[in-house]
């Protein structure tokens, strides 16, 4: 074969593959949206998806107990309460982590639940056993040390 059929042939096959790619990437172009003269374009806004939470078969009884102390107290359905979180626990005592003052607990590891619940633009967390539900309004922090406490001490007594 002579170099100028080879040539040709070397350009013709360039020319094919360019092409080829410039129709694969207007294939590949989004449609943009025509609107008539005159009239404004609207834009959908797509909601944010809410994330689902999967909830342990073992859980499902007081994640129900919950929703249902929420609707009660809320005056709302079940269906309007959204679940964000739930996270197995073993709590400390039967407070569940939250202790009411005056009021003394068992002293024994209690599996459950922490929950947080989402209703009326407000998140809830609930505390739970595996057969009972706290709604635990203010849950105060515990310190893992106590906090350190200054103690003045009284000068030296003056020498006579």
């Amino acid at each position: 074969m002579s170099k100028k059929v080879q040539g040709a042939r070397y350009k013709a096959m360039v020319l094919l593959e360019v092409v080829m790619i410039l129709a694969l990437c207007l294939s590949c172009e989004a449609p943009s949206p025509v609107s008539e003269p005159g009239e404004t374009p609207t834009v959908e806004e797509t909601p944010t998806p809410t994330p689902i939470v999967k909830v342990p078969s073992d859980a499902e009884k007081v994640v129900l107990l919950a929703k249902e102390d929420l609707a009660e107290r809320l005056g709302i359905s079940t269906e309007e309460i959204r679940v964000e979180k739930v996270e197995k626990v073993e709590w400390p005592d039967a407070s569940l982590g939250c202790p009411k003052p005056g009021m003394v607990y068992a002293q024994v590891i209690t599996p459950g639940y922490k929950l947080v619940l989402f209703a009326k633009g407000r998140s809830y967390e609930y505390h739970t056993s595996m057969r009972h539900v706290v709604l635990c309004e203010e849950v105060a922090p515990r310190p893992e040390k106590p906090p350190a406490v200054e103690v003045e001490t009284p000068p030296p007594p003056i020498p006579p």
